[in-house]
């Protein structure tokens, strides 16, 4: 143990009033630096889908086409990939007057996609009537993207709370619960500090130019749906070209041996839960309460919601959320996983990749929502 002695010479050396004065220095300048950031953020605030290029150019479209929209698809880019609004639209009762938008951004999951739920249910621009919500589990932030925009904008008590209480009511390991509230905790604490906020708003307004210049482009012809076959207006703020595309599919079709193992872990999930039922009550509780809440609130509202599971996760997304889905009212919930049942979307002609559906496999998806929607929507109508 260091001695008083040995601690009052460190701290009077010169060495020592040295450090304590760049201590000082420092906790100067992140003050500084945390006022002064606050202090630009509250007079010059960003909107709440600055983070990325397509959640932004999205979310302002549908806010500016709010009276031709009242269904949102939403969810990670399984979505927007695989569900096609026209032909939704067209494959349902007409007499509901359905007109669906996706919303599906690529690794828009758990916690951020219910942030985003929240703040799109509470816009007065946006006017919905059904929206269907992707089930995915909680994310991990790994190392390289620990402190980029768009894994920390969406980070406040609330959601925070919500992603580490239900990581660690989650059936992931010791330390994956670890490391995963660690991560999200210094995702939170950044985000809380508003430090880059400056650089964050500059870089937001090459975002807000090429918006306005596709929104100019595009007119009122689209529907979300995209990232599929790289055309032109479909994924519009990310670089999805034919030829990139084309390379993906090649590269899947040389080995596909992937979406085998995803086939079969469908497979082997769904059996053991249907010869095992007991273990469906070993649910993730806090997961389940976000749920049933988001569902009062939506409705309260009058959106009706329905959760959705799609195709070709992983093993453990299935054992996370077949215990949730299992809870939830059978008239709020769509499964669309289970490659016994639909192995059309487990076929190799029927992908873009081993996780997603081509163009093909994406019609015959939305035709099977639209059917699965009818059944569980005209019992509640009559």
């Amino acid at each position: 143990m260091i001695s008083a002695e040995a601690v009052s010479f460190i701290f009077n050396s010169e060495m020592g009033k040295l450090l304590i004065k760049c201590l000082f220095l420092c906790l100067v300048v992140l003050t500084a630096s945390i006022g002064l950031s606050a202090l630009y953020k509250r007079f010059n605030p960003l909107p709440y889908s600055f983070a990325s290029g397509t959640l932004h150019f999205k979310t302002t479209y549908l806010q500016t086409h709010s009276d031709s929209i009242n269904t949102l698809f939403a969810g990670s880019s399984r979505v927007m990939r695989e569900i096609d609004p026209h032909l939704f639209d067209s494959l349902v009762d007409s007499s509901l007057h359905i007109k669906s938008f996706n919303y599906g951004v690529n690794w828009l999951a758990a916690s951020e996609l219910f942030y985003f739920i929240d703040k799109l249910t509470n816009d007065s621009s946006v006017h919905l009537k059904y929206i269907f919500i992707e089930l995915s589990k909680i994310k991990f932030v790994d190392f390289p993207n620990l402190n980029t925009t768009r894994v920390t904008h969406w980070y406040n008590p609330h959601d925070y709370w919500f992603t580490i209480n239900s990581t660690l009511h989650s059936n992931s390991s010791i330390l994956v619960k670890a490391a995963s509230t660690a991560s999200n905790s210094v995702s939170f604490i950044s985000h809380l500090l508003n430090l880059g906020y400056v650089s964050t708003l500059n870089d937001f307004s090459a975002t807000k130019k090429i918006t306005e210049e596709k929104m100019k482009q595009l007119g009122n012809t689209y529907d979300g749906f995209g990232g599929m076959e790289g055309v032109a207006g479909k994924d519009v703020m990310e670089k999805s070209t034919e030829e990139n595309v084309l390379n993906r599919t090649t590269r899947f079709l040389k080995n596909t041996n992937g979406l085998t193992l995803r086939k079969k872990w469908s497979q082997y999930e769904f059996t053991k839960f249907e010869k095992q039922p007991a273990l469906l009550d070993q649910y993730n509780p806090v997961y389940l309460e976000r749920l049933n809440q988001m569902t009062d609130q939506l409705m309260s509202k009058g959106i009706y919601p329905v959760f959705l599971i799609t195709p070709r996760s992983e093993k453990e997304q299935y054992e996370e959320l077949l215990p949730i889905y299992a809870h939830l009212p059978a008239q709020h919930k769509i499964e669309i996983c289970d490659s016994r049942k639909y192995p059309e979307l487990y076929a190799v002609e029927n992908s873009l990749d081993e996780t997603h559906l081509n163009k093909k496999g994406a019609r015959i998806l939305t035709k099977i929502l639209a059917e699965k929607f009818s059944q569980i929507h005209e019992p509640l109508a009559k």
